[in-house]
């Protein structure tokens, strides 16, 4: 049984109930300091000095071990606290949660020792309020845009340019009684709530509410476009995703974010890093840019996609899902091969 110090010595005194869609580590973090502990000093007594919890990305390996600890120090529900973790994203947004490894739609921190790169987003409005947390969905790759406020999310410090990371805004304050605010930049100091907002300029308002349909179709675990309804959310999403995924491609398929841009922006625009490979390793601006352009093609389906596929002369290949995964709708767009043949399995083999 867990010993740590409190009334019993196994449950803590205070356990703040956790918040709309909060992180369990934000959560984690209040029940340290609600309990006069630091974030560290917490993960020592509950998990055995000295930990590494902090060293790893919590919120996406969803341990089990770490869930039963803690339900055990807060009288929490195991299921409530394994909802506030990123796993239960599996269950309509993508087929198979990684907890070690790239998940799609899941910002990577890249966690290397305690360092992190910049996978944790922040809408610098939402900060301002009475309560200010981090949210689960700011873990999203598609999630560009704040859904209250309408500006773009950040990932890093406009002053420092250090990535977020709330959970170390004690560093560098080993004897200061109390706890820096976690809005503050664990690095300079400077208050995220206070970064200025910015807007995203929308090119196509069409484009634009189908993106705030995506996201209202994520918070209701189902999605619809124009006249069409999915039997899950993950039917859409995966055509999402792939679209994104080849939109500013290396291959011949990432002419189609130029196709797009020359249509919705032809008095210029800013062209993406063609490099980077996977979708949720880019900034948010071309995050939000490539998002635009899927959400454009999707708008009027699946002719602008038709149309697309004879210009630059797409074939099926081009949009094959990854292996091992079933072939999605977003197929109904490219031409057949004029040697094609349907193949019929016979059921008697």
């Amino acid at each position: 049984m867990t010993r740590i110090f409190g009334l019993t010595g196994r449950r803590l005194p205070i356990h703040p109930q956790p918040l709309s869609d909060e992180l369990l580590t934000h959560w984690m973090v209040r029940v340290a300091h609600a309990n006069g502990m630091k974030v560290q000093t917490f993960a020592d007594r509950l998990f055995g000095y000295p930990s590494s919890f902090w060293a790893r990305d919590q919120d996406k390996m969803a341990n089990l071990h770490v869930i039963e600890k803690l339900a055990e120090v807060t009288g929490k529900d195991t299921d409530d606290l394994m909802d506030l973790t990123l796993k239960p994203y599996g269950e309509y947004l993508y087929e198979k949660h990684n907890p070690n490894g790239n998940t799609r739609w899941i910002l990577p921190l890249g966690v290397y020792h305690r360092t992190r790169f910049h996978g944790m987003q922040f809408c610098p409005m939402c900060l301002r309020s009475e309560k200010p947390y981090f949210r689960k969905y700011w873990r999203l790759s598609f999630y560009v845009e704040c859904d209250h406020h309408q500006i773009l999310m950040m990932d890093s410090c406009p002053k420092c340019q250090s990535p977020a990371m709330f959970h170390r805004s004690e560093l560098g304050h080993r004897y200061r009684r109390g706890y820096p605010p976690i809005v503050n930049c664990y690095r300079c100091g400077f208050d995220l709530s206070w970064a200025g907002p910015t807007k995203y300029p929308w090119a196509d308002q069409q484009a634009m509410l189908l993106m705030q349909t995506v996201i209202f179709c994520h918070f209701r675990k189902q999605a619809f476009m124009q006249d069409r309804h999915f039997e899950s959310a993950q039917e859409f999403f995966d055509v999402l995703y792939i679209l994104c995924g080849r939109l500013g491609s290396a291959q011949v398929a990432g002419e189609l974010y130029e196709w797009v841009q020359h249509w919705i922006r032809p008095e210029g625009f800013t062209p993406v890093n063609r490099k980077i490979r996977m979708f949720e390793r880019r900034t948010v601006l071309e995050r939000a840019s490539i998002l635009e352009a899927a959400a454009w093609l999707l708008c009027d389906w699946p002719d602008r996609m038709v149309l697309a596929a004879k210009d630059i002369g797409l074939k099926r290949k081009h949009f094959r899902p990854e292996f091992g995964q079933a072939d999605t709708w977003i197929l109904e767009a490219m031409p057949l091969p004029s040697s094609y043949v349907p193949f019929h399995r016979n059921r008697n083999n």
